[in-house]
């Protein structure tokens, strides 16, 4: 299941509180936390999961760049981050979509603006989330399919195994004049004949009792 919850990483508790307010305002079905530097969030990240990380650039202890190293995102990864900064340095941008930041917002930013960012970057992982979920099922269906497939082939196996081997007695005694009587000619085919039957099933009835 996806998270509900979105983490502010930022040292700025003014900055923290507007967002968490504008949040609210828009969804209150968002689970808001936050951390003052990079470091309390890397461990708010690693124990909550969160779906988004607002994250801010320039802070002690742990800075953005740092914590986005840590991280290490994927397109795979079920969390999302959006940076939030008053830089302007191209590097720095540059930097942050190599790391694999969704979306890069600067600082003071309008209040629509961003909730319109934050509801498209949490609508596109609800949709990663849904088709890796189907890849999941697909492929558990396909394993349990093969599983299914190797049970019914070695059953397979084992009754034709079954049919054969009175099959192949009979023939041989018959050829090498192991049998004396009329009587005892005729039970050999009666049960080559039935043998015969049996594996005509199998390939009938590919799934009926192996036993």
């Amino acid at each position: 299941m996806l998270s509900n919850k979105i983490l502010i990483i930022d040292d700025d508790q003014l900055i923290v509180n507007s967002i968490q307010r504008s949040l609210m305002l828009e969804n209150n079905d968002y689970e808001i936390i936050s951390a003052g530097n990079g470091k309390k969030g890397l461990a708010l990240y690693r124990k909550e999961g969160p779906v988004l990380v607002l994250l801010d650039l320039n802070m002690p202890v742990m800075g953005g760049v740092e914590f986005l190293k840590e991280i290490k995102l994927t397109p795979t990864t079920a969390s999302a981050v959006i940076v939030l900064t008053c830089h302007t340095d191209e590097e720095y941008v540059e930097q942050c979509f190599d790391l694999g930041v969704s979306s890069f917002l600067r600082k003071p930013f309008n209040r629509y603006e961003f909730l319109g960012l934050v509801n498209n970057v949490i609508a596109l992982k609800k949709v990663q989330h849904v088709l890796k979920e189907k890849c999941r099922d697909h492929k558990a269906a396909r394993q349990q399919f093969s599983e299914e497939k190797n049970i019914l082939l070695s059953a397979m196996m084992n009754r034709v195994k079954k049919s054969l081997i009175p099959i192949v007695s009979c023939t041989k005694e018959l050829f090498e004049g192991q049998v004396s009587s009329e009587e005892e000619r005729i039970s050999k085919l009666r049960e080559i004949q039935e043998a015969s039957q049996s594996l005509v099933e199998v390939f009938e009835n590919p799934s009926g009792d192996c036993t």
